[in-house]
């Protein structure tokens, strides 16, 4: 797992922790998923930063951002 990636996960759990503990305390337990929750805040912040990326690099060709995208990442094709 690249820095990146451990890094947003990292602040998806935190952030994931915090909502968890709150709707603990006013919904009904089963219908309150840490699971499911972390991987909505994950991919939430995961579009947010590729969209950041994007506003930075829009006036380069679309393959070209693409690319800096999947490095900045550390992923690979």
């Amino acid at each position: 797992m690249t820095e990146q990636i451990k890094s947003l996960a990292d602040r998806a759990h935190a952030e994931t922790y915090e909502l968890y503990l709150d709707r603990l305390s006013n919904e009904f337990a089963a219908n309150v998923i840490f699971y499911d929750m972390f991987n909505q805040k994950f991919a939430e912040l995961i579009v947010r930063e590729c969209c950041d990326i994007f506003v930075e690099l829009r006036t380069r060709p679309a393959d070209l951002a693409v690319l800096d995208v999947k490095k900045h990442f550390g992923v690979e094709e």
